[in-house]
């Protein structure tokens, strides 16, 4: 018998150097794929997989992103080695002592029977 999964399979990275006071600078970005794979029983399952290894919490995952039904976006902030800011460095960053970076990886939750995309 068929068993049924879900999974992301790569992930698009946009992301924007930003400043605290005014927000996003214009053109200071850029986009990249990246070749990370989950894959759980649920649709929650794989979302949860994800967030846990970027490190974002509940409030930074929007489900049906731009109403695209499967579309998972998300949103943290980084450092200029794509690593996500701990509490003491986001105070650094809104003090205007660091560089950071607003991103945001887009997934698409898929089904899938024996490996196969539905």
């Amino acid at each position: 018998m068929a068993e049924v999964l879900y999974q992301i399979n790569g992930l698009l990275k946009l992301w924007d150097e930003d400043t605290y006071k005014n927000g996003a600078i214009p053109d200071s970005g850029g986009m990249s794929d990246v070749d990370l794979h989950f894959r759980g029983k649920t649709p929650d399952d794989v979302i949860e997989q994800c967030g846990e290894y970027l490190h974002v919490d509940k409030d930074g995952i929007e489900r049906n992103a731009g109403d695209i039904n499967g579309r998972v976006d998300f949103s943290l902030m980084e450092d200029s080695n794509s690593c996500f800011l701990t509490k003491n460095e986001l105070k650094e960053w809104k003090k205007g002592k660091m560089k950071a970076y607003a991103v945001t990886y887009i997934a698409q939750v898929e089904m899938v029977i024996s490996g196969i995309p539905v």
